[in-house]
């Protein structure tokens, strides 16, 4: 007879006891959920499409920036990056100034015709005001010279990706965000284009 109220409290506790454990999990996951949502999109890193007709270049970037963690595919030419945009989602393109048919510029203005929201970042082997006129003319968010440093180019693709994910939670946002992170007037001034002779 005094069996059946122990085994009773027992049962109870034990009950009491999972679905503490039990709640205590669902919060657990809950939580981690929340962080997925809100830093997840700025953990995984942006897919890349990069343009240029050297071999060794080509392979070499593709080279380095899938060591970084980076999902690239690269291709020869203009045409071969509009076909393959058709068919994959990339979140930057990277393009040489100077390319066999379709040049960089051509191709620039292709991928903005899309309505596509990626970044566009152009490779060019020199520097001068009527470039970065001409690039941002036709879309380009950033530019490089040539031989391409490695450092700044992580960067300024961590830069561009951070910014598309702030535009993509406010869109509202968008022109504001843009003025934030502008990494094409930054070079302009970093290498002394559009600065008169006496700034310099």
């Amino acid at each position: 007879n005094y069996c059946q109220p122990l085994s009773a409290q027992i049962l109870l506790s034990i009950q009491a006891t999972l679905l503490s454990l039990l709640a205590r999990g669902l919060l657990i996951f809950h939580i981690l959920i929340l962080v997925i949502l809100f830093t997840g999109n700025f953990m995984i890193k942006p897919r890349l499409l990069l343009v240029d007709d050297d071999k060794n270049t080509l392979e070499g970037l593709v080279k380095i920036l899938t060591r970084d963690g980076f999902s690239v595919s690269g291709v020869f030419s203009g045409c071969e990056a509009l076909t393959l945009l058709t068919r994959k989602k990339f979140d930057i393109v990277i393009t040489d100034m100077k390319l066999p048919g379709m040049g960089g510029l051509s191709l620039i203005h292709e991928v903005r015709k899309t309505g596509m929201p990626m970044s566009i970042v152009v490779i060019t082997a020199y520097s001068s005001e009527n470039t970065a006129a001409e690039a941002t003319k036709c879309g380009a968010d950033y530019y490089l010279t040539k031989p391409v440093n490695n450092v700044e180019l992580k960067s300024v693709l961590e830069g561009l990706w951070e910014r598309q994910q702030l535009i993509a939670q406010n869109p509202i946002r968008k022109e504001k965000l843009m003025g934030k992170f502008n990494p094409l007037i930054k070079n302009k001034q970093s290498n002394g284009i559009g600065q008169s002779d006496h700034e310099r």
